[in-house]
């Protein structure tokens, strides 16, 4: 039985990004790489410790509720709120710094396993963490 186009579409994809994560790993240095990796069971067939767990947080203030009134009053039906997604994208890229600096603090060569996670703590205030646990490899 073929698959629908869109099935092989994403079967593709995903084969296209597994073997560029195992091309990045077979290129980056032996020490002092820091891979990010939101897989838990292996990095390229690697062994390694667990050096602890990382974290990166951010805590954003922002005025979303004049951007969706805007949106809304300009008669807009679905589309994106470019402010919104324009400080969601620095607070992830920012999260995710925080997360490494604290892996590096650890000598560790990869955190695996990364999550985000966000929490609205009021209206509108929402922390954006990054986490994941930090890696060294081992010897073979």
């Amino acid at each position: 039985m073929e698959l629908p186009p869109w099935e092989l579409e994403e079967q593709e994809k995903w084969q296209q990004q597994k073997a560029a994560q195992q091309k990045a790993l077979d290129a980056a240095p032996k020490r002092g790489s820091k891979l990010v990796v939101t897989t838990a069971e292996t990095i390229g067939g690697k062994k390694f410790t667990t050096a602890g767990i990382v974290l990166g947080a951010v805590v954003y203030v922002g005025n979303l509720t004049a951007e969706t009134q805007n949106f809304y009053a300009s008669g807009a039906i679905g589309g994106e709120l470019t402010g919104a997604a324009a400080m969601f994208a620095e607070a992830r890229k920012t999260a995710l710094e925080r997360m490494m600096d604290e892996a590096r603090e650890l000598k560790a060569d990869a955190v695996i396993a990364v999550r985000f996670q966000t929490t609205e703590i009021m209206q509108t205030v929402v922390e954006l963490l990054a986490y994941g646990t930090a890696v060294t490899f081992m010897n073979a």
